[in-house]
Formats: C-alpha cells, sequence, structure tokens
C-alpha cells in the first residue's frame, strides 16, 4: 500500500508540472494591425494590411478591409491602430503562419473586438464575427476550416476591446490538419452593412499534457481518476 502511495505521489506531481507547463505563444505577423499606418486618410484610415491576406467583396476600392488610428481612445488597445472588416459574408482576414499543427497539441486564437462608436455603422444580430482555425487553402475549399467560434455584436462595447477566442482540440494523427502549416481566419458572416473592429491576434500552442478525463483540461479530476485506478 505505501509503495502504491509514494507512486501515486510521484505520478500527481509529474502531472502537476505537466498542468503548469507554459504554453507557447506562436508569431502572429502584424498581430495590432499597426502596419501600414494611415496619415491624414479620412477617416484616418487606409485600406491595404500588412501581412494579412484580405478577402474583400469590395475588388474595386477594398473598402470592406483595411486599418485606422485610434482617434476614438478605444481602451486597453495593443499599439494606436486596429482592423476593421466589413460584416458582409465573405470579407475575411486570413494569415498562414511559420508553425504546423503538432499531433498531440492543442491550440487557441484570441482576438480583441469592438464595434464601431456610430451605431450606424455597427454589424447588427445575425451578424456575427467567426473566428477560425484552417489549413490548405479555405478560400477554394471551405471544409479546410478545422475550427470555428462565432460571436454576436449583442455583448460587444464601443470604448473597450473585448477577447474572443477559437480553440483547436488536441491534433490527432488522423486529422486532415495534422502536420499541415496554421492558418488563422477573422471571417465576416453576416448581410451587407456594419463593421467589426478587431486588434491584438495571439495564437497559443499548448503541450501534450496526461489528460485522463478528455475534457483538454489536466486539473484534479484527472488525479482523482488516476488515483481511483492505482487504487482498485
Amino acid at each position: 500500500m505505501k509503495l502504491r502511495i509514494i507512486k501515486i505521489v510521484l505520478i500527481m506531481s509529474v502531472l502537476l508540472f505537466c498542468a503548469n507547463t507554459e504554453a507557447d505563444s506562436i508569431y502572429v505577423a502584424n498581430y495590432s494591425f499597426e502596419h501600414p499606418t494611415p496619415e491624414f486618410v479620412y477617416p484616418y484610415l487606409i485600406m491595404d494590411v500588412d501581412d494579412w491576406f484580405e478577402l474583400d467583396n469590395d475588388l474595386l476600392n477594398s473598402a470592406n478591409t483595411g486599418v485606422f488610428l485610434n482617434v476614438t481612445s478605444i481602451a486597453n488597445v495593443d499599439g494606436n491602430q486596429l482592423g476593421v472588416l466589413g460584416g458582409e459574408l465573405g470579407n475575411a482576414f486570413l494569415q498562414d503562419l511559420s508553425a504546423s499543427y503538432q499531433v498531440g497539441n492543442s491550440y487557441r486564437m484570441t482576438v480583441g473586438v469592438c464595434l464601431p462608436e456610430d451605431p450606424y455603422f455597427q454589424p447588427k444580430d445575425p451578424n456575427k464575427l467567426a473566428l477560425s482555425f484552417y489549413y490548405g487553402d479555405p478560400v477554394s475549399d471551405p471544409n479546410n476550416y478545422c475550427a470555428t467560434a462565432s460571436q454576436a455584436p449583442a455583448d460587444l462595447a464601443t470604448d473597450a476591446l473585448t477577447d474572443y477566442s477559437v480553440y483547436l482540440p488536441t491534433v490527432q494523427p488522423e486529422d486532415a490538419w495534422a502536420g499541415q502549416i496554421i492558418g488563422i481566419a477573422i471571417r465576416a458572416t453576416g448581410p451587407m452593412g456594419g463593421y467589426w473592429d478587431v486588434d491584438n491576434v495571439r495564437v497559443t500552442e499548448y503541450p501534450l499534457v496526461p489528460n485522463f478525463t478528455d475534457d483538454s483540461i489536466v486539473n484534479f479530476a484527472d488525479f482523482a481518476k488516476m488515483a481511483a485506478d492505482w487504487l482498485y
């Protein structure tokens, strides 16, 4: 019995160490939409965005994607600028990262989101902003989106960013995206009208940990399950 207890204590120590293992941040180019910098373009907005692939329904003027200076003093903005995305389905920011989906790891993308100050330019329900992970070419094959989370405008502020996330569960060997380049997307899904303000895009990779309860969280529930097995 003493030997079993010692084993459980040792395994518990390993479990807690793994649970506290720091996740790795994956670099997102122009993550806070600081480039390029608008100067005197009214209203301090420029339609080209560096390092992001822009899908824009306005093929002539590219009026649905861009960056703008934080002239309305939106709180907790990273840097001095934000991205702007027209609310109509088909508008999006896409980026292939310099990392690939690793078997055994899980991933989270977090984006700061707010609404324009002017109600006229705010997207209305059922318009939603979709945050997605993808692989390959999602433009030609929408099935290449491997995880998506949507956010409606009802819970958003106009004077501060709110963080929203999409989570990709642990990558399995049989997943089509295993080993593929990580792609991230910020997509509009609604009717024409309104804009989303976005900023501070972050992607985090979580290493493989002993998650015995298959709930994507390592905590004392995993230890309890392990201890029950050992004491059976």
